[in-house]
């Protein structure tokens, strides 16, 4: 009967220990369910989000081309430093990039402008004048094309020297600009195009070209400047649906120039297109 208890009680502690065992099997499980949980929320806050946080920034920026993004620096450990030197990446791209439009633009500027006068180029200006000219077509409004040249120009470089003539180079293109309110070009060594757009300067042109000879021929200047302006003023809305070429506008203001040229210089002639002269100094 003894043993029979004995092995009864052996029985039982043999049980407990087992349920125990798988308590504590149960209870290690759950810790280390728990655990990873809490570690994969922590690696996830510290560590995976910020990382998206980074790459969600370079995605913007790859798409948009807006180097002026930057990742958020919250933190001063690794990631935090991480993120730092991303952002030192960028400033370095964005300086260059920066840097290399402005070449690009230095560029284009000299290969658009007179390197003399930093007005336009015979090839510009010719480019500029065929885009006003259509786009005042497609506007049927008014514009007006110059063609000048200055008289005995030759004179200023054989008796004052090629300096004084770039000063007097240098001073017309700055009058034209500012009288006409238009676009210069210098489409030859003394011969420039103005491209006239403004309104109120396009109806009154022959006040206009007034102007510019007085100044030009004053006192006010290094020495007077003589010219021959000729000039074609376009109104669209009576050549309506007709195109009209830089060529022949150009050929046009041409054509008044020699005109005057041919009839004792220093003055002007206005044509209307389509029409005839209307102005003549």
């Amino acid at each position: 009967a003894a043993e029979a208890v004995k092995t009864k009680i052996e029985q039982i502690e043999t049980i407990t220990i087992s349920k125990q065992i798988n308590l504590l099997a149960f209870f290690m499980i759950s810790l280390c369910t728990i655990l990873a949980f809490r570690i994969g929320s922590f690696v996830s806050k510290r560590i995976v989000h910020p990382i998206k946080s980074i790459s969600s920034t370079l995605t913007d920026i790859r798409e948009s081309q807006d180097y002026s993004l930057r990742v958020s620096v919250e933190r001063k450990d690794e990631i935090g430093r991480l993120a730092l030197e991303v952002n030192n990446l960028i400033d370095y791209i964005e300086t260059e990039n920066l840097y290399k439009a402005q070449q690009r633009r230095l560029l284009q500027q000299k290969a658009e402008q007179d390197a003399l006068t930093k007005v336009l180029n015979k090839e510009r200006i010719s480019q500029y004048l065929q885009e006003a000219l259509d786009r005042h077509c497609s506007e049927n409004t008014e514009m007006a094309v110059l063609f000048l040249d200055i008289d005995d120009f030759k004179i200023f470089n054989d008796k004052y020297g090629h300096h004084v003539g770039d000063q007097v180079l240098l001073f017309l293109t700055s009058l034209l600009t500012r009288e006409s309110e238009g676009t210069v070009g210098r489409v030859g060594g003394d011969e420039f195009l103005v491209i006239i757009e403004k309104p109120d300067n396009v109806r009154s042109l022959d006040q206009c070209l007034r102007q510019i000879e007085e100044k030009a021929g004053s006192s006010d200047c290094c020495l007077p400047i003589y010219c021959c302006i000729g000039a074609v003023r376009i109104d669209f809305a009576v050549v309506e649906g007709e195109t009209l070429s830089a060529e022949k506008a150009i050929g046009l203001a041409d054509s008044a120039m020699y005109r005057v040229k041919n009839n004792g210089k220093n003055g002007h002639l206005i044509l209307e297109y389509p029409g005839s002269e209307t102005a003549n100094t």
